[in-house]
């Protein structure tokens, strides 16, 4: 092995070690100080970080809603008031007619997706969906998750 180098080159990497070194001394004290400041205010972060994921989120639902011509609005109703839920008692009642998955409906129109009636309350615990394969329960499943979130 064979190494060239004069007193002055021997000299600039030193400098450039020594400055090297400064430098990571100097970026870990920085770091340190704004972890410390930081940990002072997280609870005001938290807060703002929810607060701005919340308005980011609505912002979305927003978006959504006045740029798809399908999209409908739900009626909230007091259990027993819409006369359709006489034999549910007070329970918990998830009632949709026709919904249609909404990216579906973006990609295909809204004539060649089929709508779907939902139908749950809290006594029923159980409901079993049935078909052959590719005919749509998965879709179905993911269409109620969504609606609901909507």
């Amino acid at each position: 092995k064979f190494i060239a180098t004069t007193a002055k080159l021997i000299t600039i990497n030193q400098k450039i070690t020594e400055t090297r070194h400064k430098i990571f001394i100097l970026t870990g004290k920085s770091s340190q100080n704004l972890v410390q400041h930081v940990k002072g205010h997280i609870e005001a972060l938290f807060n703002l970080t929810f607060a701005i994921s919340l308005l980011d989120v609505m912002h979305s639902f927003a978006n959504y809603v006045t740029q798809q011509e399908c999209s409908c609005r739900p009626n909230f109703v007091e259990s027993g008031g819409s006369g359709l839920d006489d034999e549910d008692d007070g329970n918990q009642v998830l009632r949709v007619t026709g919904c249609k998955h909404p990216i579906l409906v973006s990609k295909c129109g809204e004539n060649s997706v089929v709508g779907n009636d939902v139908c749950m309350c809290s006594e029923n615990k159980l409901q079993i969906l049935t078909g052959a394969n590719s005919s749509g329960k998965t879709v179905y499943l993911k269409q109620v998750g969504v609606l609901v979130i909507l």
